[in-house]
């Protein structure tokens, strides 16, 4: 007799126990789903095939019980019915799932088949692209372990696990995930005495399940003189194009610009309005896990009017060496980063082409028991330009909060951020610091800031983090940032 008639017959004596001896059926309000392991209500839901406002009785039940002990591998599979509102009822189904089992030493095995569960969103093959080895390889242990906190660090996925089962002759291995919602607004909002700046926007980070993010963003700037910016923008960042070792990072926007140009001094020295329409690109090459090298693709068409009154098409070429060796692990990125990049741009006119460089370093990392968050940034940009409208524009957000602009050949950066998590939750990241940050430039001058700030991340919400700051600068002034820490400037 099987796990699914059993209980259909505990639910027989709970609806006798429910609706008295005379009734055999009730009317279904929900389905709700507790999983003891790695697994996903929505497919548990999707497999047993109920709706609200079915009727159920015994056989139904049952029924959709060996449905779903067909579909998945569980150590254990129960239902109860409970009174929900206006006389129906709730389906409680209660899940154990049967973890397999691990190798138990570094002996080499052969995986003959690949089995996935969970992915109601994601494509099979997103995921399989993450994987070191191919259906039917014999691979160590290790090479699995390090495939699972791959597909982990797509930032898809809530809860991941894995386990071996043998089916006849054949190994099969079962990778159980549970998915987190990707689609979700993008709003920020920061000021101090010189400017005030908001974003509205909406951004997937796993758009259509295919792996690839996408981001509509509007960001708005008001300066107190009266100057403004308008900002339209469309972000494309694909990691993996169909499973190739391909990448491509596309942006492309336009922005309307009122502005002024100040000296070393802070004095207002010339007022101008822009138009600006770019296309920024990156198509890369995955040599290996962590070493990825791009050829870069910009353009930039200004209008200027005011003091300026010309137009300019500029466009640059280069390339990007990347190094990325991070593990994703309990909602918190720890590991390094780093980036090159070398651009010759070609301004639209008779002027010579020059250099533009930028070099980055990041680095993460946990310790005191997962409790505190340590992370380090350090950054230089170098620009040949020798006329000022050519140099590096550059502005920096060193946190994910306020900038600096700088009109300079040359930019050294340095943050330093200390964070400790006095809540952790499956559904809840909160960390309280402090952070301090350093910035260079030989037109600008030495300029810092330091505070208190506060981060909330959101585990079932992909890529979601926002972030509070109150920041001192060097002029003696405050900074106030609110809003999200990533996809503030797609530029």
């Amino acid at each position: 007799m099987t796990k699914a008639i059993l209980s259909a017959l505990l639910l027989l004596l709970a609806f006798s126990a429910l609706l008295g001896a005379s009734e055999t059926t009730a009317v279904l309000d929900a389905v709700l789903v507790d999983i003891d392991g790695v697994g996903s209500p929505r497919r548990v839901r999707e497999v047993l095939g109920l709706r609200r406002g079915d009727l159920l009785d015994p056989p139904t039940i049952a029924a959709a019980l060996e449905r779903l002990e067909a579909d998945g591998r569980y150590a254990e599979v129960d239902a109860v019915l409970r009174p929900s509102r206006k006389g129906r009822s709730d389906l409680l189904v209660r899940l154990a799932v049967d973890p397999g089992y691990r190798p138990e030493t570094d002996a080499p095995i052969r995986v003959d088949r690949i089995e996935i569960t969970g992915n109601w969103k994601t494509r099979r093959g997103v995921i399989l692209s993450e994987f070191l080895f191919d259906e039917g390889d014999t691979v160590e242990p290790a090479l699995i372990e390090e495939s699972v906190q791959r597909v982990f660090n797509r930032e898809y996925f809530f809860d991941i696990d894995w386990g071996l089962y043998d089916e006849g002759a054949e190994t099969v291995m079962e990778l159980r995930i549970r998915e987190k919602w990707t689609l979700f607004p993008v709003i920020f909002v920061r000021g101090d005495d010189e400017l005030t700046q908001f974003s509205l926007g909406a951004i997937d980070t796993n758009l259509g399940g295919m792996g690839f993010l996408v981001l509509g963003n509007y960001l708005g700037s008001i300066y107190r003189d009266g100057g403004y910016e308008n900002n339209v923008n469309v972000l494309y960042v694909h990691e993996r194009i169909a499973g190739t070792p391909l990448s491509a990072v596309v942006s492309t926007g336009y922005v309307i610009e009122q502005n002024h140009v100040r000296n070393a001094d802070g004095v207002r020295i010339q007022d101008y309005d822009q138009a600006n329409a770019y296309f920024n690109s990156r198509f890369g090459y995955n040599w290996t896990p962590e070493i990825r090298t791009s050829l870069v693709f910009e353009y930039e068409y200004d209008r200027y009017s005011g003091d300026y009154d010309y137009d300019l098409g500029t466009t640059a070429l280069g390339g990007q060496l990347e190094r990325d060796a991070l593990n994703i692990a309990d909602v918190r990125t720890t590991g390094f980063q780093s980036r090159a990049e070398a651009l010759a741009v070609i301004p639209g006119n008779s002027d010579p082409t020059f250099l533009r460089s930028s070099v980055r370093a990041d680095g993460y990392a946990l310790f005191a028991r997962d409790i505190l968050h340590l992370s380090s940034r350090i950054r230089l940009d170098y620009s040949s330009a020798e006329e000022l409208i050519y140099r590096t524009t550059r502005e920096e957000f060193l946190r994910g909060g306020s900038s600096r602009e700088y009109f300079t050949p040359l930019l050294l950066g340095a943050n330093l951020e200390l964070m400790a998590a006095p809540i952790r939750e499956n559904w809840l990241f909160l960390e309280l610091g402090a952070f301090a940050d350093v910035s260079w430039g030989d037109d600008g001058g030495l300029m810092y800031r330091w505070g208190p700030g506060m981060r909330i991340s959101f585990p079932p919400i992909a890529a979601l983090a926002i972030a509070v700051d109150y920041a001192r600068t060097e002029r003696g002034d405050g900074e106030l940032y609110f809003g999200m820490m990533r996809f503030l400037s797609t530029r």
